[in-house]
């Protein structure tokens, strides 16, 4: 597979992750309804899937970023080097 390839299917799978978990995160912001003190559900789904739906989709994250930056890491060393490399004057 091409690297452009590679990092094509990096970012979607990142930009997944990422609003799946935001999504889920959501979830949790919304109050219960009228009349109630507690909410079991959003949107149909209880609040534990909510939460492992939110856990896995950051640990998907996490492997992502993961893999992204192993991808790029000379980019990111050369970038580096690049930024603190004394300019003269």
């Amino acid at each position: 597979m091409s690297k452009a390839k590679q990092n094509y299917w990096v970012d979607v799978v990142l930009a997944l992750a990422f609003a799946v978990s935001g999504i889920s995160g959501l979830a949790f912001l919304v109050p219960p309804a009228a009349g109630t003190l507690i909410r079991s559900q959003v949107l149909g789904i209880g609040l534990r899937l909510w939460g492992d739906i939110h856990t896995w989709s950051g640990l998907v994250m996490m492997a992502g970023v993961g893999v992204h930056l192993v991808l790029h890491w000379r980019w990111i060393i050369a970038m580096t080097q690049k930024a603190f490399k004394a300019k003269p004057q």
